[in-house]
């Protein structure tokens, strides 16, 4: 069994299953990712998607045996989501400046 953190999974209520979430700077996302998303959660039968306090996409409900693929497929990093770390930081920008800038990370 995976700890919160291994893998950048978030252990679940049940115990069983995981939620993972990418990390999404400054909470923008392109609408192609966005479909990736929806689409890695389809296929793996995640229980859901949901939006975090923290401006990140989690997939909830992911199975162990399937961490690795998911994040494999989805090509994107895991955002800090236990321990001591920076989990969350919000800007605003005009939205023209979006596609080329998208909020760089430090």
């Amino acid at each position: 069994m995976l700890q919160d953190g291994d893998k950048g999974v978030i252990i679940q209520r049940d115990k069983q299953t995981y939620a993972i979430a990418p990390h999404i700077p400054c909470g923008v996302i392109k609408p192609e990712t966005l479909r990736k998303l929806a689409d890695v959660a389809e296929k793996y039968n995640a229980q859901a998607l949901k939006i975090t306090s923290a401006a990140r996409i989690a997939i909830v409900g992911v199975e162990e045996q399937d961490v690795e693929n998911i994040w494999s497929e989805l090509g994107m990093s895991p955002g800090a989501a236990v321990g001591l770390c920076v989990r969350s930081v919000k800007a605003c920008a005009p939205v023209r400046r979006f596609a080329s800038v998208a909020c760089r990370t430090v």
